[in-house]
């Protein structure tokens, strides 16, 4: 399923909150946000989006998911 939100900020406290395995967005806005008050939260490397600079976050704690994020 996938949810739209109005900020970047509502998608990382949806991931925070568990009621989204993941957030997509723009990479250097997700980095400073990340930096600045979700250290809970990790930036997947790489990713199916490299060319478009976005990046995939998803909880430190869902190694899983990370790993079937990191192809």
């Amino acid at each position: 399923r996938i949810h739209r939100f109005d900020t970047l900020q509502d998608a990382l406290l949806d991931v925070r909150n568990r009621n989204s395995d993941v957030a997509v967005g723009d990479l250097p806005a997700f980095a400073d946000m990340i930096r600045k008050g979700y250290p809970e939260l990790e930036i997947v490397p790489g990713g199916p989006f490299v060319e478009e600079n976005l990046g995939i976050v998803a909880r430190s704690d869902a190694r899983d998911l990370l790993a079937a994020i990191n192809i």
